[in-house]
């Protein structure tokens, strides 16, 4: 869960609204689920500039490693 609550600071920091669905929303609702996918929905006004910034944002914490 370490690696979606990273992406979800990131969208909050690049100030999109996303709401988390499917199995995760499940397991943060205190349930137990087995998924390894994430369901967000983001906006259509704002999917670009979502898939930009976790793009250019993720590319810079991997280069760091």
């Amino acid at each position: 869960m370490a690696f979606y609550s990273l992406i979800f600071r990131l969208l909050r920091d690049a100030q999109v609204p996303f709401l988390v669905v499917g199995g995760h929303a499940v397991v943060l609702s205190g349930h137990l689920r087995n998924t390894f996918d994430l369901g967000l929905l983001i906006g259509e006004s704002v999917r670009d500039t979502a898939r930009q910034q976790l793009e250019f944002r993720l590319m810079i914490l991997s280069c760091k490693r």
